[in-house]
């Protein structure tokens, strides 16, 4: 969940730059912000101070009331701390205390009250941080200003994108230090459809996207050789402003010294051109063959899915250069540029019909696109709270049909063991990354370390007849 906080200072700064870095006439831009927000995060100390007089002696009531807020002051500094934001958020207390201070006024609720919520609930107090943020503005605007002055190339003068007459689309080029902020402009009308990528070889950078009145629409990251794609419906005419930034890693990222080229690419067009994906009778797959040109945007393909429908999808290329992307009815990006090293398996959130955009990581592709389509019994989600304890699961499955999926939340780096069993020695997984990637597909069971947080897939199934399993999850092995 994005928060409320990091979108509104970094939309902030975008429209600030587009007002000739006059962060006191962009107000009006973002004082109504309603993107999604949390007051918890992680409770590792960071300092925040202000000069304070000696205070006498105060009642025990009122120092646990102090220190309750201190704390949410505190856990709201986290959070900007580990969004690596392109500015220097350790001088936002103030900002983060009329946060803090008005939900306390806006709910009625005492210090201790709300810190005692948000960590049972860090998702508390979403409609009153909606109603209090537009009065903490002045507090934000004056750290924004400051770190402008202080910045001589903090951000740049907005770049309008334009399109050469005939064209939907536009490409440009640009370098990025650790310390810059790049920002583009584009208008476009309500209902339009913008798709973006962006590259930048072995680097990291995040695209943040703002609509003509400030609000958050879409951001993301970038890793790697690999683009990071956009696909969004717009909501309104005017203005969007994309702002480009590194993130600031000195371990594994840019050096404040260095400079990081990239390319954006921007789409926007009425009404995307697609390709249906045809089943024969009786098939719930398809194969497609396909092809793309350098610098060109690749071919879009519909097909119509259900809730909790599967989605399995491999791509192969001569050229091994052939990626995709899958995207929901809301249009949501489910998978993200896939290659053809691997399947990629994901269990579908909703009915409607869904995209896929095929690409090229380089040079020209031709390609063959697979889609399996697999109906799935039930989901259920599996929460193992203790490490090194083991979750059982019995159930089944009938011949020929795809058997239910188990989400496994597990942290990165965490050491897991799965496995499966059956009387009839037929029961076999399959096991999916929080990325769709396919880690193990047919097998009776994985010991690994999970190479990145989230959610994992484990799709159960036969190799022959009806089958009754019984499925086994430890997290935290030694």
């Amino acid at each position: 969940m994005q928060k409320k906080l990091v979108t509104l200072i970094l939309t902030l700064v975008l429209v600030a730059s587009a007002c000739g870095s006059d962060a006191t006439e962009s107000t009006s831009a973002v004082n109504e912000t309603n993107t999604s927000t949390t007051l918890a995060a992680t409770t590792t100390a960071v300092e925040a101070t202000t000069p304070m007089d000696p205070e006498p002696e105060v009642p025990v009531e009122d120092a646990d009331e102090e220190m309750a807020r201190e704390e949410m002051i505190t856990q709201l500094l986290e959070v900007l701390e580990e969004e690596d934001l392109p500015i220097d958020v350790s001088d936002l207390y103030d900002y983060a205390a009329c946060v803090v201070d008005g939900v306390s006024e806006e709910s009625s609720d005492n210090y201790a009250t709300m810190l005692e919520i948000i960590l049972d609930d860090e998702d508390a107090y979403g409609s009153e941080i909606d109603d209090i943020l537009p009065g903490c503005m002045e507090e934000l605007e004056s750290f924004l200003e400051q770190e402008l002055s202080d910045s001589n190339d903090f951000i740049s003068e907005p770049i309008r994108i334009e399109f050469t007459s005939g064209s939907n689309g536009a490409s440009v080029e640009g370098e990025l230090t650790a310390e810059s902020l790049h920002t583009y402009v584009l208008g476009a009308s309500a209902g339009q459809t913008m798709t973006v990528w962006l590259d930048s070889p072995e680097k990291a950078a995040v695209v943040h996207i703002s609509t003509p009145e400030g609000y958050f629409l879409t951001s993301g990251n970038l890793f790697g050789n690999r683009n990071y794609d956009i696909f969004v419906t717009l909501p309104e005419d005017g203005d969007y402003y994309l702002g480009i930034y590194l993130q600031e890693d000195p371990d594994t990222f840019a050096q404040l010294s260095e400079e990081v080229p990239y390319e954006l690419t921007v789409f926007v067009e009425e009404e995307i051109e697609t390709e249906s994906v045809q089943f024969l009778p009786g098939d719930s797959w398809a194969m497609i063959e396909g092809g793309v040109l350098q610098g060109e945007r690749g071919q879009f393909y519909e097909l119509t899915a259900s809730t909790d429908q599967a989605m399995l999808i491999t791509i192969e290329s001569l050229e091994d250069n052939a990626v995709y992307d899958v995207i929901s009815p809301s249009g949501n990006i489910l998978l993200q540029e896939k290659t053809g090293e691997s399947t990629a398996m994901v269990v579908l959130p909703e009915e409607g019909e869904y995209l896929i955009w095929t690409g090229s990581s380089r040079g020209n592709s031709s390609y063959t696109l697979t889609v399996d389509i697999w109906n799935i019994p039930f989901v259920e989600t599996v929460l193992v709270e203790e490490f090194g304890r083991t979750v059982t699961l019995e159930g089944g499955s009938l011949q020929g049909e795809p058997g239910p999926v188990y989400v496994v939340p597990i942290e990165e780096g965490l050491k897991y063991a799965i496995s499966v069993t059956s009387l009839e020695d037929n029961a076999v997984i399959n096991l999916v990354a929080p990325n769709g990637d396919v880690l193990v597909s047919e097998d009776t069971g994985l010991i690994g370390t999970a190479f990145e947080g989230g959610d994992y897939l484990i799709q159960v199934g036969g190799t022959r007849g009806n089958v009754s399993y019984i499925l086994e999850v430890t997290l935290g092995i030694e």
